[in-house]
């Protein structure tokens, strides 16, 4: 529990100097050492940041799906619609032949 909280600390610190990669990589290691979701709505910011909007999404979700009663539902929320929707992706690999 000390080095999860030494995580999240070391995270916060990083992610409010503007260095979202390293943030990144505490929160993580942080949400791994507890499975506290928590953990999930900071890596789904810091993705935010970085322009992953489909990581975001999906930390965002996962957190209202292990959390859904949570205080910060609302801001949760507020932070996918933000976001807008995904596109799809495509199958980019070869098409089938003509028949």
């Amino acid at each position: 529990v000390e080095e999860a909280k030494a995580r999240f600390k070391a995270g916060k610190d990083l992610y409010d100097k503007g260095d979202y990669p390293k943030a990144l990589t505490e929160f993580q290691a942080g949400y791994l050492l507890t499975r506290n979701p928590a953990f999930l709505i900071n890596i789904g910011l810091c993705h935010k940041r970085l322009g992953q909007k489909e990581e975001a999404l999906e930390n965002f979700k996962s957190f209202l799906d292990q959390d859904p009663k949570s205080s910060r539902r609302a801001e949760v929320e507020s932070h996918m619609r933000e976001l807008g929707p995904v596109e799809v992706k495509k199958n980019t690999g070869p098409a089938d032949p003509p028949p």
